[in-house]
């Protein structure tokens, strides 16, 4: 089997990173519409819904969700922050916060939601959005194999089976691609060639594709830009996110010690 390859600049951005509002995943540089709420003395109940907007997110935990980002719009009477990473080309920016569970604690923002939800196919119970960042074996059986990393482009869903695209530069294999609703987005996601998979019934029904996993960013960022010493390469990471879920006062007891070796 060949070893992993990588090539393309195309497999290095953020189109997997996403904030979860209300149950609903957005990912960054996605349309959006939103409701903002702004009192002041002279109109304690301002309001205003903005339709042409697009969502910025400018750091993540390691599994590339976000606890914060910026609406980017051109409403010049709601300039609310100016920090947005990336601006999509809009004048202006409004920063909100949610929680663990993907409610909004901003209580300038009163909804979000995505003007275009992502298309996304669901293999063995995980989802796979379009545009994810993916590693997966190619090749028939009897035939070389490759490990290739690349993109999902989804091509069709129906109710009776799926079919997706992974756009990579190792492997052709079909000439498929949906143009997808993703701003800068370039043809075949800026690789060479694309594959053909077909899903049914959650699972992958073709032979010719195999160990199919989503990369999260800092996984792959670790993986292209390794040392001799194969230390982790370092990702914003958004440090008031608190993934420890016991007390700060707490100490292990004995039990708990064997149970850890």
């Amino acid at each position: 089997m060949k070893r992993l390859k990588v090539k393309s600049e195309a497999q290095i951005d953020k189109s997997l990173w996403y904030i979860v509002v209300d149950g609903i995943k957005i990912f960054h540089g996605d349309k959006i519409k939103v409701k903002l709420f702004r009192g002041d003395e002279d109109d304690p109940d301002e309001t205003v819904e903005i339709t042409d907007a697009m969502l910025c997110i400018n750091k993540v935990n390691l599994e590339d969700r976000a606890f914060r980002a910026w609406i980017c719009h051109d409403d010049d009477d709601w300039n609310g922050c100016t920090e947005a990473n990336e601006k999509f080309e809009y004048e202006y920016g409004w920063v909100f916060d949610v929680d663990q569970a993907g409610i909004i604690t901003s209580n300038d923002t009163e909804w979000i939601l995505p003007l275009y939800e992502r298309n996304y196919v669901t293999i063995n119970d995980v989802e796979y959005h379009e545009g994810c960042l993916v590693q997966a074996t190619l090749g028939n059986p009897s035939s070389p194999k490759d490990v290739v990393v690349g993109r999902v482009n989804i091509v069709n869903i129906t109710p009776a089976h799926s079919e997706f695209v992974i756009c990579q530069d190792i492997r052709t294999g079909s000439d498929k691609f949906v143009m997808p609703r993703i701003s800068g987005v370039k043809s075949m996601y800026g690789f060479k060639h694309s594959w053909s998979v077909m899903v049914k019934n959650n699972k992958i029904c073709t032979n010719d594709t195999k160990d199919l996993k989503i990369i999260y960013t800092a996984d792959y960022l670790s993986f292209i830009n390794r040392t001799a010493s194969d230390e982790p390469v370092p990702i914003t990471v958004d440090s008031d996110v608190d993934d420890d879920p016991m007390p700060e006062d707490w100490t292990p007891s004995e039990k708990d010690l064997i149970f850890l070796k």
